[in-house]
This record gives C-alpha cells, structure tokens and sequence, in this order.
C-alpha cells in the first residue's frame, strides 16, 4: 500500500495499492450503522469528477512512495496507468453494510467485475 487510512469523512480513497507492474487498486470502505448491502449503483467515484481526484490521491501516494517504498520503474509504471485512467477500485461495506463491489476502468471504459451481473 503505498497510501492508506483516510480520516473518516475526507473525500479520497481508503486505501491505494500498488503492484510493481504499475496496476493500481484504490479501495473506498462504505460504513453503513443499518443493515444495508453494497451494490454497483453503491460503488465508489462514479463521476468523472470523483474519478479524477482519487487519480489525483494516487499521483500523491505515488510521489510520497519514491522515498524508498516504491522503486522508480514502479512508479513509471503506475504513472502511465494513471495518465491512461486505468485503475481498479474496490468498494467494500462495513460496520452493518456488507458485500462490496470490484470495479475496472481501462481507457477510461468501466466495468463492474464484482457482483457478476445476471443475464
């Protein structure tokens, strides 16, 4: 992780997580007090301007990491996903809320990976 533990309230991800191949996951936690389950129209930054900003948390998580966490090839390779929108984010629930919510964006075109939607 090269990011993680947002106060609550403040807008970004949750958690950002990097691999050294530059694949970025971002992962946003729902707390819900009710008994409540988290569904794809529930998931995380579905405007384009909440998508750009936690692409905006990831370059600072990115910059902050070149200290020693992540080396340079890494970095290179999770800027060029950045620059091109690819990303995966992971909306999960918690406290009451349960299930969650695997989403990719590649080119900027978006796709609910988890739940699988019926046919």
């Amino acid at each position: 992780a090269i990011n993680f533990g947002m106060k609550a309230g403040q807008q970004g991800p949750d958690m950002i997580s990097v691999k050294r191949n530059g694949e970025i996951c971002n992962f946003d936690f729902k707390w819900h007090g009710s008994d409540t389950s988290i569904s794809p129209s529930g998931r995380a930054y579905q405007a384009k301007r909440s998508l750009e900003g936690v692409l905006r948390h990831t370059l600072d998580g990115i910059d902050a990491a070149k200290s020693g966490r992540l080396p340079p090839e890494a970095a290179a390779r999770v800027q060029e996903n950045v620059d091109k929108g690819n990303v995966t984010i992971v909306t999960v629930g918690t406290g009451s809320a349960r299930n969650g919510v695997i989403e990719r964006i590649v080119g900027g075109e978006r796709e609910v990976i988890r739940p699988k939607r019926r046919p």
